[in-house]
């Protein structure tokens, strides 16, 4: 009589999507966000905690990896106008456009040590969906109607940054997932003149997201990295229409 054979094993659980748009608040007093990518590429910006006139809040790049559930990964953040860094190891889980659990291990271009624990929740802007169509128009820098910018249905940039005439951008909007709200922004700037000079030639990259909760009606969210004068510089912008 043949020896009856075990079942076989159940299929590995697939690896849940980090993808979306997160926000959430740290046992050290700071707010961050998070847009990540499908692939696992991201961008950041937080907030620790300053007040209005302090300095401005770190946004920067970097990327995670999901193996089942379990999230690792790191990014690097700077400040416009400003050689502070800070470099964040990134550990933890994530319930698939819920929340993610994370406990970040950071370093600052001082010295000083920090490991923040957070609790980030699933932006349902996120599911949106993308077009170019969707994105086309005119916008000016919700801080300085001076700053503008304009991208046509085929997703060329062209700009102003700050006032005029400090540099012009120029450069391109793509769709990442035409599922999601989430569009790959590069530009490089030019033309730069006083106080930006040293952003004459430089390259930012990022994402753009568009019509979160609470923000303007066809507002257009930036978060933009590059390397500047040799060190990395970020931006995070906020574009209305005129």
């Amino acid at each position: 009589m043949p020896v009856a054979q075990p079942p076989p094993a159940p299929p590995a659980a697939g690896n849940k999507s980090a993808g979306g748009i997160w926000h959430g608040f740290s046992t050290s007093n700071e707010t961050l966000t998070l847009f990540i990518a499908e692939t696992g590429d991201l961008r950041v910006q937080d907030v620790m905690g300053l007040p209005p006139s302090g300095p401005l809040p770190l946004s920067g790049a970097g990327a995670v990896l999901v193996t089942g559930d379990q999230l690792a990964g790191a990014f690097d953040t700077g400040r416009p106008f400003s050689t502070f860094s800070e470099h964040c190891e990134l550990t933890g889980t994530v319930v698939e456009r819920v929340s993610l659990s994370i406990t970040l291990d950071c370093t600052d271009s001082t010295g000083v040590k920090r490991s923040p624990t957070l609790i980030l929740g699933y932006d349902t802007g996120y599911d949106g969906g993308s077009s170019l169509a969707s994105l086309a128009g005119n916008y000016t820098f919700a801080l300085k109607a001076t700053n503008v910018l304009n991208i046509d249905g085929n997703g060329v940039i062209f700009g102003v940054y700050d006032n005029a005439p400090n540099c012009t951008v120029n450069g391109t909007a793509k769709i990442v997932d035409a599922r999601y709200n989430l569009y790959a922004i590069e530009w490089r700037m030019s033309l730069c003149q006083a106080p930006f000079v040293q952003y004459e030639g430089a390259t930012m990259s990022g994402y753009g997201t568009m019509n979160l909760r609470g923000q303007p009606p066809k507002s257009l969210l930036l978060l933009l990295t590059g390397v500047v004068a040799g060190h990395m510089e970020s931006s995070s912008l906020l574009y209305v229409p005129p």
